[in-house]
């Protein structure tokens, strides 16, 4: 027996240390490329795509996940998505923020600042407003790409969509990566509690069906092409997941 607790509190401690790593505010910390300025009494947002931090934050995915989803390290690219997202009017419960000025030659875009919460994954709340949230992305015609909890806004009781530079044309197999990202950042705040998971997962995957998301994405969520991010959750909450998603397809 004391080998068994042993082991489980080396295993604790690792898990410990990953939740360190893959932190949102460190991460976002290390890789932003945005600057808030305050001009006239207003805060705005500065997003410069030419920043090399774009191209050290892209540059993995677009090799190690290229079979997965399109990601794009290009900075004409990616900031042609973003606008296209950012400038798409038809948005219904999700607001984005204003672009305010759009520079073309520099690649720059200055934006509203909104002031609110970032989604977290371990609150039931919050992973029902993302499963809608990405719904109404599938259902507009778009797929995300970076579906980190960062990227989501609650202001109010309002979501925003604050970042969407890898964002491309919908098609089910990338709405099903967009579900695989979810899960797994679902999956990271309930990292050894495999019933928090079910819940939590279970109210995401019943928000976006119910908010008329693609079934056909939702079914797919175990998809060989999203085999490499799924390798990063614990098994026990891939089994749950795939227990989860029958109740659904």
């Amino acid at each position: 027996m004391s080998l068994v607790r042993e082991i489980s509190s080396e295993v604790s401690k690792v898990i410990a240390e990953l939740r360190k790593v893959f932190a949102i505010e460190n991460l976002d910390f290390l890789i932003t490329q945005s600057e808030i300025r305050e001009i006239g009494g207003k805060k705005l947002v500065i997003k410069k795509f030419t920043s090399e931090i774009g191209l050290l934050k892209w540059l993995p995915p677009a090799i190690l996940l290229r079979a997965s989803y399109p990601f794009t390290i290009t900075p004409r690219e990616r900031f042609k998505r973003e606008v296209g997202f950012m400038e798409f009017k038809d948005w219904s419960e999700l607001r984005v923020p204003k672009i305010l000025s759009v520079d073309e030659s520099e690649l720059v875009i200055t934006r509203e600042y909104i002031e609110g919460k970032i989604v977290r994954c371990d609150k039931l709340a919050d992973v029902r407003i993302l499963g809608r949230v990405l719904a109404e992305v599938h259902n507009r015609g778009f797929s995300m790409g970076d579906v980190k909890p960062s990227n989501f806004l609650i202001s109010g009781s309002v979501p925003y969509v604050i970042d969407a530079e890898q964002s491309t044309q919908f098609r089910e197999d990338m709405g099903s990566w967009d579900l695989a990202v979810a899960a797994f950042f679902i999956s990271l705040a309930s990292y050894i509690d495999t019933e928090k998971f079910r819940k939590l997962f279970n109210e995401f995957s019943n928000s976006y069906l119910e908010a008329g998301g693609s079934r056909e994405s939702y079914c797919d969520i175990l998809s060989p092409k999203n085999a490499v991010l799924l390798t990063f959750m614990p098994l026990p909450n891939v089994l749950v997941l795939s227990d989860v998603k029958k109740t659904y397809c």
